[in-house]
């Protein structure tokens, strides 16, 4: 120990600011999306992100080849392939949202027709 500074710091929280924060927080964090419409613009930012980083690794593996970096090249080869499942997946669930905005349209029209007929 001899040399050795030792430091400590009181990271707690103060538990009044921590409740203010969690409360306001809470009811973000149980409800991330308020509607199936939010949920899509979400699935689409999301699949906008992930086609910009698709592009990123496809020039960094232009790169990597560039340089005969060949282990570098299997590694982005691989990240590559699961960003585009990442993308595969993300477009079935964007498919899936359309279908349940469609049902929820059909449900609703019905209500309606038959709280009129």
């Amino acid at each position: 120990m001899a040399g050795q500074l030792l430091y400590t710091f009181d990271v707690s929280p103060d538990p009044v600011l921590l409740d203010g924060i969690i409360d306001g927080m809470s009811e973000e964090l149980n409800r991330p999306f308020d509607s199936i419409e939010s949920a899509q613009e979400f699935m689409e930012l999301l699949d906008e992100t992930i086609e910009e980083a698709r592009q990123q690794l496809e020039a960094d593996r232009a790169t990597a080849r560039g340089h005969r970096e060949t282990r570098h090249v299997e590694a982005l080869d691989l990240a590559i392939y699961k960003v585009n499942q990442l993308a595969q997946h993300t477009r079935k669930s964007r498919r899936i949202l359309n279908d349940l905005r469609t049902i929820r349209r059909l449900l609703v029209s019905e209500t309606a027709a038959a709280t009129h007929g």
